[in-house]
């Protein structure tokens, strides 16, 4: 519950860091440093309620892997293991998911203001809307 800690010459400093601030609010319980052959090091965190974040050694998230990923928000996440692929396999309470780490993906929802039940998504001159039930948001 204190977030990422950096360990080294006998020591071990706080890394204040988006990922510290998610694994404070979403408690972690395990993780798993990712390498796949040209890329930084990775490293993935179960967190209790929360998914899977993935983030880099600066602590910078990259991903996070929730309900979208085929993850139920009660599952736990028994065992991780990387695959050759720049893949991660899951191991669940109820089955086994894959994830696709190098897959782009961006998420948008309330953390980026996003707000209510998104029902149509457009592009229109350089920008993108979105109509929710709470109205029409627009991202530049």
């Amino acid at each position: 519950d204190e977030g990422l800690w950096v360990l080294g010459r006998g020591r071990a400093d706080s890394l204040a860091s988006p990922a510290s601030d998610y694994l404070r609010e979403f408690r972690p319980y395990g993780g798993r440093r990712i390498e796949t052959p040209g890329q930084p090091a990775r490293f993935a965190v179960p967190t209790f309620s929360g998914g899977v974040v993935v983030f880099d050694a600066a602590g910078r998230i990259l991903r996070i892997h929730r309900e979208d990923a085929g993850l139920a928000s009660d599952d736990w996440i028994l065992g991780m293991a990387p695959d050759r692929q720049g893949g991660l396999w899951l191991a669940l309470m109820n089955g086994v998911v894959r994830l696709d780490l190098d897959a782009r993906m961006t998420e948008f929802g309330a953390r980026e203001g996003l707000l209510g039940t998104v029902y149509s998504v457009e592009r229109h001159a350089g920008a993108l809307y979105a109509s929710t039930s709470i109205g029409v948001f627009r991202m530049v």
